[in-house]
């Protein structure tokens, strides 16, 4: 690594178009396998900036320059979404798109306009835009088909796939990934088939199939772990402590939330960190340790406002509402429910709205048991 390092190193610096071009891939590629996504996304963004800085006129920029600067943001911004910087991935990937526009190389500006937009949707998607995330994805999946790019129109029907689940159309949700399994499959792409069955997984668990869905999330674990990917593997990890946590085997759960803790944080994906986090507080909670489960709670909430991940912190203030409830804090549950409540329904999370809605309830039960 101290080489590749050092090569990259001089290849941005020099503007090295066709040496930074030959490099890319492999250097994305790698990070986002097994991390840590901050350091992908400083060694892609040096580039960009030096690449820029090494240009005077970005208007005068031959097509090849302004192809690579383009790679460079699409990439730039797949790290920004794997750390939940989501904000700051819309902007890289419409620079991306904005440097394609005068190339004149067709094939070339499809395929980065797929994948902008493939980026570009999923952060939306993670920030709760539901409708804007599939307008994007959409634009994404056009694009993929008329160029034959197949992993992009795999990753957009994936994508599509999650913004119905989010929505609560489980049947729509998996058509979705039903296409983008036969894709990956028919590409022999292992990767692809992994977060389509993790989707799966999801629509199992929300269904209440908790046998079908930790079958659905071990298939995933074996696939990730051969293939080296530590980035997904953190997911599965996380999917499964979830489900055995629905299942009532407490022990088993918290093992699998250790090691994906453990990985989320080794990668720097916060996005899972914030979600392992608040799986362990909700175990913590159901097995009465009232201060750990606070403590997970409000590191997972912190971890949602500071990216910006609307729908990981409707689940958060939902738990947080129900840990005060069973602590007799009806105020400050009241409070969480509300906050919740309001977010949910302004993003159009109906999956959330849902649990929070129940959670009312039981606290309005509690309540009027009290008096």
């Amino acid at each position: 690594m101290d080489n590749i390092r050092a090569a990259w190193d001089w290849a941005v610096t020099q503007a090295r178009i066709i040496e930074i071009a030959r490099g890319l891939n492999g250097l994305s590629r790698f990070f986002m396998l097994v991390g840590p996504f901050q350091e992908g996304e400083m060694l892609i963004g040096q580039a960009v900036n030096c690449v820029r800085a090494l240009i005077e006129d970005v208007d005068r920029m031959a097509p090849d320059e302004r192809i690579l600067l383009s790679k460079l943001c699409v990439e730039q911004a797949r790290f920004l979404n794997g750390q939940g910087k989501h904000a700051q991935a819309i902007a890289a990937a419409q620079t991306a798109i904005g440097w394609t526009l005068a190339t004149g190389e067709t094939s070339q500006v499809d395929c980065l306009q797929a994948d902008a937009y493939l980026q570009w949707g999923e952060a939306l998607g993670y920030r709760g835009e539901a409708e804007s995330a599939r307008a994007k994805l959409e634009q994404s999946l056009s694009l993929a088909r008329a160029a034959t790019l197949l992993r992009v129109e795999a990753g957009a029907l994936r994508t599509l796939g999650m913004i119905s689940y989010n929505l609560g159309d489980y049947a729509g949700a998996k058509v979705y990934c039903d296409q983008s399994f036969c894709i990956s499959r028919k590409m022999g792409d292992r990767w692809g088939e992994g977060r389509v069955l993790g989707s799966l997984g999801n629509i199992a668990l929300n269904q209440g199939d908790y046998i079908q869905a930790k079958t659905y999330y071990e298939q995933v674990l074996q696939i990730y772990r051969e293939i080296g990917d530590r980035t997904t593997e953190s997911t599965a990890l996380a999917n499964l402590a979830i489900t055995l946590y629905y299942k009532g085997e407490y022990a088993e759960a918290r093992a699998f939330q250790d090691q994906a803790i453990r990985v989320s944080r080794e990668i720097g994906n916060r996005r899972i960190e914030g979600f392992v986090l608040t799986s362990l507080g909700n175990a913590s909670a159901e097995q009465g340790d009232y201060a750990s489960a606070e403590t997970y709670l409000g590191q997972a909430l912190s971890i949602s406002r500071e990216t910006g991940n609307q729908r990981l912190e409707v689940h958060v203030l939902n738990s947080l509402g129900l840990l005060f409830t069973c602590q007799g804090n009806h105020a400050n549950a009241k409070t969480c429910f509300e906050q919740s409540l309001h977010i949910s329904r302004e993003i159009g999370e109906r999956q959330g709205e849902g649990f929070v809605l129940s959670s009312l309830c039981l606290l309005c039960h509690q309540q009027s048991n009290d008096q």
